[in-house]
């Protein structure tokens, strides 16, 4: 007897529904071994998923299209809970492979679907999505109104821990240098993020777990490396040669405090290490071939070639 063949799938019809129990082998509700969301692992059957590789396979697409079908086959394979994901599938693939492509279309359902699949993921992103409803920007917002709020509590209590005790650790740095730098880092991260929320909302994928941390932990990011090239330029490894000379430091962790004009720098360097990472990396970059070469002439421009 010869193989069944596999039969492509259709949006609009064409085979017995996957609830109806009457593929061979099936249980009734249960398409191909599918479970239910409060049991099952995956929303579509091995059989539904062959069929749409056995499409994308032999299609002829270009590249952009072929990418497209990579992700569209990626969620059949991690799509949960979603009672109508092979029709909706089905739909992204028929638009993809049409002639000509409706390639807004695939993504734009291809979002949605995306969306309704991390509503039934863990209760983390499922919050995520539901509270984002589904929008990028949303999503971004959130973690940025959620970052102010921490970075406002965290420098409230540095503060208060500074003013409280003034032979305590903190007090072993200049805590105006450090606040200076901390707080323009954040602010520069958190403008970063919100000047880019037009390109946000033109993502054509969405992965709300990751969004949200990379929107919330930028300003953290951008505090940690201020934190470093300010270590960097005190203990003299990276200069700025006119901005900071030598004396700008002179009075680092004394009761006269730095000068205006240092601070006003060390707010800009702050800033540029939030906002642009280029900037911030850049000057880890030089710090590393000084360490590595030492104080040896031109170790800095060996380290840029």
């Amino acid at each position: 007897m010869s193989a069944k063949p596999v039969e492509p799938l259709h949006a609009s019809g064409g085979r017995p529904s996957p609830a109806t129990g009457n593929q061979p082998g099936t249980a009734p509700g249960h398409a191909g071994g599918r479970l239910r969301p409060n049991g099952a692992k995956r929303a579509l059957s091995d059989e539904e998923i062959a069929a749409l590789r056995q499409r994308a396979a032999t299609a002829e697409v270009t590249a952009n299209l072929e990418e497209e079908l990579s992700v569209a086959l990626g969620l059949a394979h991690e799509i949960k809970g979603v009672d109508d994901a092979a029709a909706r599938l089905d739909f992204i693939f028929d638009c993809l492979l049409a002639n000509p492509p409706k390639l807004a279309l695939a993504q734009d359902e291809r979002l949605r679907l995306q969306v309704e699949n991390h509503r039934h993921a863990g209760w983390f992103t499922g919050t995520l999505a539901r509270v984002s409803a589904g929008s990028s920007v949303a999503l971004v917002l959130l973690a940025l109104g959620l970052s102010l709020v921490i970075w406002a509590v965290a420098f409230a209590v540095l503060g208060l821990m500074a003013h409280l005790d003034q032979q305590s650790a903190l007090r072993a740095v200049d805590m105006t240098a450090l606040a200076t730098v901390s707080y323009a880092a954040v602010v520069g991260g958190i403008l970063s993020i919100a000047t880019r929320l037009k390109e946000f909302s033109r993502l054509r994928d969405l992965d709300p777990f990751a969004m949200f941390w990379t929107a919330l932990l930028k300003p953290l990011i951008g505090v940690l490396l201020a934190i470093f090239i300010l270590a960097a330029l005190f203990g003299g490894v990276v200069s700025l040669g006119a901005l900071l000379d030598d004396n700008a430091f002179a009075g680092y962790g004394t009761p006269d405090g730095l000068a205006a004009q240092t601070i006003h720098v060390l707010w800009v360097i702050g800033f540029l290490a939030g906002f642009s990472e280029r900037f911030a990396w850049d000057f880890v970059d030089r710090a590393r071939g000084r360490v590595e070469h030492g104080a040896e002439p031109g170790a800095e421009a060996k380290t840029r070639t």
